[in-house]
């Protein structure tokens, strides 16, 4: 491999160098040491060529399975962490037109899982507020209101 230490590594150049390594490994303890040599040596002009501020940082692709996420938001305190990712889950398959329930989750999705938690209590604090404050208005103008209907009733989500 020729030394160009301003050009970034080609895919073509790794999977060249892949390649080797993969004819290497197969040839085990009779590989030619000197091929060995060159291997290491191209390896190592490559690894020279890569600039550590063009990398990712460690988490900034990290992905959870399901199974992690449920584990990281129930240890956030979080009493329906399985409710939460299976119902993220299925509206981003919705969406999406195709099952994600395999796909990994990164952090901006426990951010929108975390969200819509928040979103959701909140939506139902207030829908609670709407019925309760529906049947005092109910029980001012009849009594018999209170026996018409319950307020899970009227909540529709209890």
């Amino acid at each position: 491999m020729t030394a160009d230490a301003g050009r970034r590594p080609t895919i073509a150049e790794i999977a060249a160098l892949t390649a080797r390594l993969r004819t290497l490994s197969q040839a085990g303890r009779v590989a030619d040491p000197a091929e060995v040599d060159r291997f290491l040596a191209d390896k190592r002009e490559i690894l020279d060529r890569i600039d550590v501020d063009d990398l990712p940082s460690p988490t900034s692709g990290f992905t959870r399975s399901s199974a992690q996420a449920v584990r990281e938001l129930a240890a956030e305190g979080h009493p329906d962490a399985e409710g939460m990712v299976r119902s993220y889950l299925d509206d981003v398959s919705e969406r999406v037109g195709v099952p994600v329930h395999q796909w990994g989750l990164d952090e901006r999705d426990m951010d929108e899982i975390r969200t819509a938690e928040v979103r959701g209590t909140h939506d139902a604090v207030q829908h609670a507020h709407v019925a309760i404050t529906d049947r005092r208005t109910a029980e001012a103008v009849s009594p018999f209101a209170a026996e018409e209907a319950t307020v899970e009733d009227e909540a529709g989500f209890w």
